[in-house]
């Protein structure tokens, strides 16, 4: 069957895309651009005194109106102006205020991080808590990091806590109770030591060629699932966190040596008299906050608004100019075909690894640039900015909402960069790869510890669960199947989505009844093609 996005994309996409290709050319060569800088010579706390840093007895996290205004002012310069606006309709998003100060030593492959969590959080459900859980993601598996925290103090007074999980997770009571729609006051300092290299290993935090990746580096307020706090020990592997939306004001402190990069946009920078910098950031709603300390290079492209940054090693500059033209084409695309990527910022940084890319919100780490084969990386893990970056879902027990997703976007761009031809083959590997009889007949929408091995995740979420998609695409039709994407992200933007709900608004655009095709795929599995 011939395919074809309708007419009003196809121009849109010809007017923004200017020729571009993906071509291993350069096509529209950027200058390599470094940060500017402030001559604030404010000093930093010192080393000790960071660890050890309390609330004012006086001070308060729990903001008058007028404060709020304040503080969600402060929020939405990470928004695009036409989005600003959106801050006021999400007030009660927990809101963390985090200082950290890094200490890296690039040559001996050591970094410590100290910091200072406060957080204010908010008891959306209808019900009272009477515990609070922080997730140390640190300690994870997945990390090559140890992470300590605590004393923790609530309202200012200091409470004790439970030590859960490993040292993943710490659990305090909550005495009197949250009530629904009240806040409560959390501060906590905390300490990761990291030493050694991830450059070989599958690790999503550490050192590789002399920078630094911490992404979910500070105490972390898991969501609420059935009723509980969603506190567990993540699969081997996969993703290991799945969070609300929540605002982040993130000051970094660290020698002025290293490019400082991370979620969100950049409010503030100053030197100080000791050779190092502090640098504030501001996120608007997002999931997470990840960041990268390290001697990088800054290649830049405004797409819709948005300042692309791609964020390279030296040697890998000239691939670097490639992946700035696909990442810009894939956010065109997005843009034009689901819907707008709102903040002003988002950074791909080059950190080599043994994963393909880590997605963050608003930032993600490409870790194949030495092999060169980071096209589907790139086109993948800028997917994800929508795929659960807006339109979160629990990555850990209905992972292919957005992994299906994000892999069936690289079908779609090679469809409609390159064409129907580019894309038909992708498919057909894909296929290839579903190849074993119980590939064939397993469902997509497992929780990752529920298939029998991590290969067999791979396989049945990313690429059986593209296959998928191509196959709801061909039932619904191309303007059904547009149109699905679009109303998709308006009602789901910024919120969470389970596999039910997909199913229902897949539905409600089609006016059809799709039972039959999601229990074959999605929820029992069956043999899907011959």
């Amino acid at each position: 069957m011939k395919r074809s996005l309708p007419l009003h994309f196809i121009l849109l996409l010809l007017l923004s895309a200017c020729g571009d290709t993906v071509s291993p050319a350069v096509l529209n060569p950027t200058q390599v651009q470094s940060i500017g800088s402030s001559t604030d010579v404010t000093p930093a706390p010192a080393r000790s005194e960071i660890a050890t840093l309390q609330l004012d007895k006086d001070q308060t996290l729990t903001p008058t109106p007028s404060e709020l205004e304040t503080r969600l002012d402060l929020q939405a310069q990470a928004l695009l102006p036409e989005y600003g606006g959106e801050i006021r309709a999400y007030p009660e998003l927990t809101y963390y205020i985090i200082h950290v100060k890094v200490d890296l030593d690039p040559q001996e492959e050591v970094a410590t991080l100290e910091g200072l969590a406060q957080i204010r959080y908010t008891n959306s459900t209808d019900l009272p808590l009477d515990d609070l859980v922080l997730m140390l993601w640190p300690n994870d598996r997945q990390y090559l990091a140890t992470m300590e925290a605590g004393p923790i103090t609530i309202n200012g007074q200091k409470v004790e806590h439970e030590v859960e999980l490993e040292g993943l997770a710490l659990r305090v009571e909550l005495n009197p109770q949250l009530q629904s729609g009240q806040s409560t006051e959390v501060s906590l300092p905390f300490v990761i030591r990291t030493e050694g290299s991830i450059r070989n290993q599958k690790r999503r935090f550490g050192i590789t060629n002399g920078m630094l990746i911490a992404p979910t580096f500070y105490p972390l307020i898991p969501r609420r699932v059935g009723g509980e706090w969603q506190a567990e020990i993540a699969p081997t592997g996969g993703d290991t966190t799945s969070s609300d939306m929540a605002y982040f004001e993130v000051s970094i402190t660290a020698s002025e040596e290293f490019e400082v990069i991370a979620s969100g946009g950049e409010i503030e920078r100053q030197l100080l008299r000791d050779g190092g910098q502090s640098v504030t950031f501001v996120t608007g709603p997002m999931r997470d906050f990840a960041f990268a300390l390290g001697n990088l290079e800054k290649l830049n492209k405004v797409v819709n608004g948005v300042d692309l940054n791609v964020w390279v090693l030296p040697r890998h500059e000239e691939s670097g100019d490639r992946m700035l033209n696909v990442a810009s084409q894939q956010m065109e695309f997005l843009h034009q075909v689901v819907g707008p990527y709102p903040y002003t910022e988002f950074d791909i940084v080059d950190s080599p690894c043994s994963f393909g890319g880590i997605e963050y919100p608003g930032l993600v780490y490409i870790c194949s640039m030495d092999t060169g084969h980071f096209v589907d990386t790139t086109v993948h893990e800028v997917a994800h900015q929508w795929f659960y970056g807006l339109i979160g879902n629990d990555q850990l027990r209905e992972p292919w909402l957005d992994e299906s997703m994000a892999t069936y976007w690289q079908v779609l761009y090679y469809e409609f960069m390159i064409g129907e031809d580019r894309a038909n083959t992708q498919l057909n590997q894909y296929r290839s790869w579903v190849n074993r009889p119980e590939d064939q007949v397993a469902p997509i929408g497992l929780g990752i510890e529920d298939y029998r091995l991590l290969g067999d995740y791979y396989t049945i979420v990313y690429f059986k669960g593209a296959l998928f998609l191509d196959a709801l695409r061909s039932k619904l039709g191309e303007e059904d199947f547009f149109e699905f994407l679009k109303t998709y992200y308006q009602r789901y933007r910024y919120s969470f989505v389970d596999t039910q709900e997909f199913h229902e608004v897949v539905e409600g655009v089609c006016d059809c009844e799709l039972d039959e095709l999601f229990d074959l795929w999605v929820y029992e599995g069956g043999k899907v093609f011959e």
